[in-house]
């Protein structure tokens, strides 16, 4: 998990975790309250709560237990920032054991990471170093490169205030400044910067790298450390001399933090400002800011800031007159700067107390404190130390010198001497020798009549203050000059985030325009359609008047087809295409949108009769490439309420209709047709059951009537012979021997036609109902070729049946019987290219208990391979235009796959024609 993201990642983030986008993952949420910790710690808390009983939730393994380990870290964050020392380090032990036991190196590192900051506020130097030396090991385990270089560039933050020089030599050759770095590395780089030049004095460099390392801080959220390097700037505008600015920057400084309530970044903040203040000699308003700051940085008694505010609380006493008020913290200064010993602060303190003695005329004290911050600062190597403590043992009177002075003399001579060749000494290093230092050796020399020598420092001390005025007015030009910059640059930085956040606006707009795109065309059905139009317009732009005008199938007019105005459906209406009142009618002549705003009365003109009159309308052509479908008006009681954001919308929204009202047309036309298909093919096969039948009936019949016509004769002529008397015995017995065998015959004949129409009947019945009953599969196949047969002997073809005749299915026999007639017809149609002595088979066998394999074979031609995975396609044929549809075979999919509950494939081996292959169950699905 990244240790900051970007304000930019961020809201990608967030962009995830919409109400319309898909259900966030555990690890998205976790994500998103990781990266909030500093920006909103409230918000990262409150997602916290909701998340962990979800962790509860998942299966115990490695991806809950690093989730809720990094809580932990959140939490002990949130813990450290608030000034609660002792929770945050128990939350770390929690969240760093929790990463040890699942073996996450990153969750590690980013314990220690924290650790430091811990270190810091803690006022523990060895846990901040240790911490920082573990951090990298564990990043540089986990391969995690950007980490590695935030570790490098905090440590040599640390590093410019003990070896300034060799620190920005490593950091020129790590870290180049020609090159652009991630904002979550560039705020330690550029800090780290800031640090070496604020202590070799380059004051404008200071400046601009503290703020570059704001900026960055502030575009990776890492609020408490732009909080902290913007203290740092307003320090750097005091040291400047512009103390204007340093207010200002302290002010905006101040307020950021109070928006944090982190008492360490306030209690920094309102130091800062104490010290801008008492920089301007207004004492009093520094003194309630410092001791503001002392009480947020109580929780903090360890860390640095808390020790500097107590130094610079002191200083303002001091400044001020007030030195018995300076004794009480100087003395905690000192107590808290030897646990563990730092010693510029203890020298701070030891040097205060020399001077706040010195003030109350408690001299012996004063002496004794000059001379152990002396000490101190020699034992050190502290060059400025040792000459502010030379400069107070000089102010001590020459009563309580005794003891202090090294050779026979003035003893402030002496130390203001000893002072001034220390200076001196370290010019070399770059120290500068002070002109009041200056100043106050010339007056103790002329003291002791050295005026020769008097005159000589006199004159150093006037050219030392002439070019320290002069850098003064340098740096305050510089400052002056960086401020405008750096104002214009963080001008030009808000303006890229506000074309950034439009640019992220538009495209959150164009996905929002994207999803209702898909949702529109995704809909078949027109009056869904018009409804989604409505209501998504409605969520985008003002549309207190909507209209969707669609065009009559005769192109003359348009008809109301959905209109809504407040909510209220409006009235159907009709509006001639040639009408020249009407703006819709305009819109659909010229295949243009047309945008009008304009006054009440010039636009009362094509306003549907009963309706608001709208002070902005649009309308907009509906076009499924260049054919008018219709038009679509948006309007509002509002003057100018659409600008070419709204018509953007409008546009799109509109192209969106257009294609899914014409794919809905399209479907129905479809639809007619596939029915009207379906209608012919029914017809179709009625024809050919009917010319079956007459066929099929007319041989039994035909001999029947021509048996009884012989009968008939035959009696006829025995009537006559009785009649004429010339009946004989043998001619009675050929006449009942004749009568008998036409008989039979007659009764054979007309069995056959009644056991013909028995078979017609029941096929008649299965096809026109899906009715379920029971019946032998040999029986059906045998209807089937009944009905059939005399196509199929017309064409020369033979049909063979090898069904067992044990088969019994509980299924729907009508729509098996029209399954296998089409698969007949198929093959007389397709597979035999208008040859004789095609042979064609239906075969079955049971599968298993429950089911059975159908399979209906021909010899002819076969299907061609690019033709083979679409012959269940609706409307495909080879036979376009010459009596194929295309539906014979689509429609047996179906009844195979809807009805019979099977399925159905088909093979067709080079040379080998073609089989189907029907798996059914042998007993159907029940259909509801």
């Amino acid at each position: 998990m990244d240790l900051y993201l970007s304000n930019e990642a961020l809201s990608g983030l967030r962009q995830a975790l919409d109400p319309g986008a898909a259900a966030p993952s555990v690890e998205q949420r976790t994500a998103l309250a990781w990266q909030l910790r500093q920006r909103d710690e409230r918000a990262a808390l409150r997602l916290a709560d909701e998340i962990e009983p979800q962790l509860l939730a998942l299966p115990p393994g490695r991806r809950a237990a690093r989730l809720r380990a990094r809580l932990q870290l959140l939490r002990a964050e949130v813990e450290l920032n608030r000034g609660q020392l002792a929770a945050a380090a128990a939350q770390l032990d929690a969240a760093e054991q929790g990463f040890i036991q699942q073996g996450d190196l990153l969750g590690q590192g980013d314990v220690c990471w924290a650790r430091c900051s811990l270190g810091i506020d803690g006022g523990q130097p060895a846990l901040f170093d240790a911490s920082l030396n573990q951090a990298e090991q564990l990043y540089r385990e986990a391969g995690e490169p950007l980490r590695q270089q935030m570790v490098l560039a905090r440590r040599e933050m640390w590093n410019a205030f003990r070896q300034p020089e060799a620190t920005e030599r490593r950091l020129l050759q790590s870290f180049p400044l020609d090159q652009d770095y991630p904002a979550l590395v560039a705020a330690w780089v550029q800090a780290a910067y800031a640090c070496v030049a604020e202590v070799l004095d380059d004051k404008p460099a200071a400046l601009r790298h503290f703020m570059a390392s704001y900026q960055a801080s502030m575009d990776s959220g890492q609020i408490r450390q732009a909080a902290i390097s913007m203290s740092n700037a307003a320090e750097a505008y005091g040291r400047l001399g512009d103390l204007s600015a340093s207010l200002v920057w302290c002010e905006r400084s101040l307020q950021e933090a109070r928006a944090t309530g982190w008492p360490c970044i306030v209690g920094l903040s309102l130091a800062r400002s104490g010290t801008a203040l008492r920089r301007l000699a207004r004492h009093g308003d520094a003194r309630q800011h410092l001791r503001e700051a002392l009480q947020q940085l109580q929780r903090l008694p360890g860390s640095r800031n808390y020790k500097i505010c107590l130094s610079q609380l002191a200083a303002n006493e001091l400044e001020s007159g007030h030195p018995a008020d300076a004794l009480a913290p100087l003395e905690q200064l000192a107590m808290l700067a030897r646990r563990p010993l730092e010693a510029d602060l203890l020298g701070e303190a030891l040097r205060g107390q020399a001077d706040a003695f010195i003030q109350l005329g408690r001299f012996d004290e004063g002496a004794s404190q000059a001379r152990a911050a002396l000490e101190l600062a020699r034992e050190h190597g502290m060059t400025d130390a040792q000459v502010q403590a030379l400069r107070l043992l000089a102010r001590l009177p020459a009563t309580h010198q005794a003891g202090l002075a090294g050779e026979a003399g003035s003893p402030a001579l002496h130390h203001l001497g000893e002072a001034v060749r220390i200076a001196h000494a370290q010019a070399s290093a770059g120290y500068v020798c002070g002109a009041d230092l200056l100043f106050d050796y010339a007056r103790a020399l002329a003291d002791s009549g050295e005026f020769r020598q008097a005159y000589d420092y006199l004159q150093s001390a006037n050219e030392t203050q002439r070019q320290a005025m002069s850098a003064q007015a340098q740096r305050r030009a510089e400052a002056m000059q960086d401020r405008f910059e750096l104002e214009r640059a963080q001008a030009e930085a808000e303006a890229h985030r506000s074309t950034a956040q439009n640019l992220r606006e538009a495209n959150a707009g164009l996905e929002t325009l994207a999803v209702i795109g898909r949702e529109l065309t995704a809909q078949l059905d027109g009056d869904a359609i018009l409804c989604s139009l409505h209501r998504h317009v409605g969520e985008l732009l003002d549309a207190t008047v909507f209209l969707v005008l669609l065009l009559e199938a005769d192109g003359r007019a348009l008809h109301l087809a959905f209109g809504r105005e407040a909510g209220t459906a409006l009235p159907a209406r009709a509006i001639a295409l040639d009408d020249g009142d009407s703006l819709a009618a305009q819109c659909a002549r010229e295949h243009r949108e047309i945008l009008a705003c304009a006054d009440e009365a010039s636009l009362a003109l094509g306003v549907v009769p009963g309706t608001l009159v709208p002070r902005s309308m649009v309308y907009m052509p509906l076009l499924a490439g260049e054919r008018l479908l219709g038009v679509m008006s948006v309007q509002s009681p509002r003057p100018d309420a659409y600008g070419e954001r709204e018509l953007a919308i409008v546009r799109a929204l509109g192209a969106y209709g257009a294609i899914a009202l014409g794919n809905a047309h399209t479907l129905e036309a479809l639809q007619y047709a596939h029915e009207e298909l379906t209608r012919q093919e029914k017809l179709a096969s009625l024809g050919a059951l009917v010319a079956g039948v007459a066929h099929e009936l007319n041989t039994p019949i035909g001999n029947a009537v021509l048996v009884a016509s012989s009968l008939s004769a035959e009696i006829e002529a025995l009537r006559e012979r009785m009649q004429d008397g010339r009946l004989r015995k043998s001619d009675l017995e050929q006449f009942c021997l004749r009568a008998g065998q036409g008989d039979q015959l007659l009764l054979r004949n007309l069995d056959k036609a009644s056991h013909l129409i028995r078979g017609f009947k029941q096929l008649a019945v299965d096809r026109a109902s899906e009715m379920r009953r029971s019946f032998a599969l040999l029986e059906l196949c045998e209807e089937v070729l009944l009905s059939l047969s005399n196509q199929v002997r017309q064409a020369g073809h033979e049909l063979k049946i090898d069904v067992p005749d044990d088969l019994v299915l509980d299924s729907y026999p009508g729509p098996l019987g029209q399954v296998l007639s089409n698969l007949l017809l198929n093959a007389m149609t397709h597979a035999f290219e208008e040859r004789t002595g095609g042979q064609m088979c239906i075969q079955a066998c049971r599968v298993g208990q429950d089911s059975l394999r159908l399979s209906f074979s021909d010899n002819g031609r076969g299907i061609a391979p690019e033709n083979i995975d679409r012959v269940f396609d609706p409307f495909f044929t080879t036979r376009l235009g010459q009596g194929g549809s295309g539906l014979g075979l689509h429609l047996s999919y179906n009844i195979v796959d809807s009805v019979l509950g099977g399925r159905i494939s088909v093979s067709s081996p080079a040379g080998m024609g073609a089989c189907f292959e029907i798996v059914l169950p042998l007993s159907a699905p029940a259909h509801g």
